[in-house]
């Protein structure tokens, strides 16, 4: 337990020797490798096919953490509920990635471009010091666009309208757990 009562499990997140804090992760459902066996070619197939190289994360920081420093408090609890699915999403990029080198990377690189371009829009005119602000004020919105378009790349496939739902809300989690979208809290 932490100082804060809460149970944290840390986490290897694979490049550069990067840990994450984490919940105790349980996989509550039997459906979800075969979802995610459909998400992430239906993904991968319609973003760019560069692939570049791991960054590095930093220090170790925990999710609740992370979702107080953005501010980010009308997805907290879907967050927290889709951070228990960490390590089958782990597995199954890991899967794709034995057979298409990249995958995993490509996918967070895109969803970090959507982030990057949604924070250059809404921080335009703000100087350095002011865009963490202006990231705190839009933290849920910047997080809800994010899924909005995983799910308009998955709506073209033939996934059902709650799988698309379900597995961009996933998959949207797991990238900001891994510090694609929005602002780690040891950046300053």
């Amino acid at each position: 337990m932490n100082e804060d009562g809460n149970k944290h499990l840390t986490q290897n997140i694979r490049g550069h020797g990067n840990y994450m804090a984490g919940r105790d992760l349980y996989i509550t459902t039997g459906k979800l490798p075969s979802l995610l066996e459909t998400i992430i070619p239906a993904i991968q197939d319609q973003i760019d096919n560069g692939v570049s190289e791991e960054w590095a994360i930093g220090e170790p920081y925990g999710i609740e953490e992370k979702i107080k420093y953005n501010n980010l408090n009308g997805y907290q609890y879907l967050i927290d509920e889709y951070a228990e699915y960490g390590s089958a999403v782990d597995q199954m990029y890991d899967a794709f990635d034995r057979d298409n080198p990249g995958t995993k990377n490509k996918i967070f690189r895109f969803i970090r471009a959507i982030y990057l371009r949604k924070k250059s829009q809404l921080g335009s005119n703000s100087t350095k010091e002011e865009i963490m602000q202006v990231i705190r004020m839009n933290s849920d919105k910047i997080f809800e666009e994010t899924i909005e378009e995983i799910k308009n790349l998955l709506i073209k496939t033939s996934l059902e309208l709650e799988q698309v739902e379900f597995g961009a809300q996933i998959i949207v989690s797991h990238a900001f757990i891994n510090c694609k979208i929005l602002e780690r809290p040891n950046a300053d």
